[in-house]
């Protein structure tokens, strides 16, 4: 059973008044990644160059994400697992090249091929629900040096995968429990050092400053920020004085990671250096719904890495007057019918889509306590995404048809 927790929103205007100056460095080049909490500053940062891959810990997450950071690309091979000890990089060009999503921290360059029951590099079995490998990729890394890797299954909560160099003098077997990382969204390994590594904090965080792959007709590594998978954001442009300007209500909150991005700055040609967006305010709603205005000021590049703003609270929450939410779902997985019990304080939408994006059904949700089944029993077998939203909030829950 999920469970929301909702406050009512109070003006505690005396504390909402004063922006802050602060700043945030990359180091020189790029070398680091930090991850920043819009209440207490700077909460950790890390080389970028100690992981090599983030493996979704959550409950039912599968994802797998790349450090492109730190300049890893990925490819997927085009034959058989049965090739791994004897294939080589003859045709990479021609090859599907992988890269991790700007949306959702979940959309990694591993389960980027997703389909159905297909999650990208496994095929999800649905009676004993392990995903075992199916695909074969390439990585290569900064140095230009390459590696194979198969993630040979996820079952009972560990990541089982194998990856060896080209010529098989390096070859190695490592697992990835989930249970070993706690308090975070992913759990992270090196390739290079053959150990998992904790990179992100366990502490709250909101905001994470570092690169990341754009879609800019083509992928690109672009150096920018990204929202904290709980957290939304909004950029409002234009306004006629970022420093004074507050009226977040009248803009539409995203939770797409890159709402921030990149392009708030630009490079000036002409006169080197950066250009810093004018007329533009973002407003962060973070995980506990504390509204935050950011106003970028100024931008150092590669020669120092640091990124300038300056941050107020503009509105918060109350305790005054807490009420409990809660929806649940059965049964999961499910083949005829599922049905959702909720009990929410106003009415609430609820959609299936497909992993792509696509919405296969549609319903709403009574406020109070109430119950509504959907049928999905025509629906091709495959793992959907559940979505509800009530207001403001937003739940989603793997669902299983099979």
């Amino acid at each position: 059973m999920k469970r929301l927790y909702t406050v009512t929103l109070a003006c505690l205007t005396s504390s909402i008044a004063f922006s802050q100056q602060d700043s945030v460095s990359l180091d020189p080049g790029y070398q680091s990644e930090v991850w920043y909490s819009l209440s207490n500053g700077e909460v950790s940062s890390n080389n970028v160059s100690i992981w090599d891959l983030g493996f979704d810990v959550s409950p039912t997450g599968y994802a797998i994400r790349i450090n492109a950071g730190s300049g890893i690309r990925a490819w997927a091979y085009p034959g058989d697992t049965s090739d791994f000890e004897t294939l080589d990089t003859t045709g990479i060009s021609g090859w599907t090249e992988l890269t991790n999503g700007e949306i959702s921290w979940y959309e990694g360059a591993l389960n980027s091929l997703e389909n159905g029951l297909d999650v990208g590099w496994g095929e999800y079995d649905m009676s004993t629900h392990v995903i075992t490998g199916n695909r074969i990729f390439v990585l290569e890394f900064g140095n230009g040096s390459y590696q194979k890797l198969i993630i040979n299954s996820l079952t009972s909560g560990s990541f089982y995968f194998h990856h060896a160099s080209l010529d098989n003098s390096m070859d190695m077997s490592h697992v990835l429990t989930k249970s070993d990382f706690t308090n975070v969204d992913f759990g992270y390994f090196s390739l290079i050092n053959h150990s998992s590594v904790q990179v992100e904090p366990q502490s709250d965080w909101d905001l994470y400053f570092g690169k990341y792959t754009a879609d800019l007709g083509m992928p690109y590594n672009v150096t920018g920020v990204l929202l904290q998978p709980d957290a939304q954001a909004v950029k409002a442009y234009p306004v006629n004085d970022p420093n004074t300007y507050t009226n977040w209500g009248s803009w539409g909150f995203s939770s797409d990671m890159n709402t921030i991005g990149y392009d708030w700055k630009s490079y000036n040609f002409s006169q080197g250096g950066y250009d810093i967006a004018d007329s533009t305010v973002y407003f962060v709603k973070t995980a506990n719904e504390d509204i935050y205005k950011v106003v970028f000021t100024g931008f150092g590049g590669s020669s120092t890495g640091k990124m300038y703003f300056n941050k107020s609270l503009v509105s918060t929450i109350g305790l005054n007057e807490e009420s409990s939410s809660f929806i649940e779902v059965y049964p999961n997985p499910a083949s005829d019918i599922i049905t959702i019990v909720s009990d929410y304080n106003e009415n609430a939408t609820a959609q299936l889509l497909s992993t792509n994006g696509s919405i296969v059904r549609t319903t709403s949700l009574k406020s109070s306590l109430s119950t509504q089944s959907i049928d999905v029993s025509a629906l091709p077998r495959g793992i959907y995404i559940l979505r509800v939203q009530s207001g403001s909030d937003v739940q989603t829950e793997r669902i299983i048809i099979q």
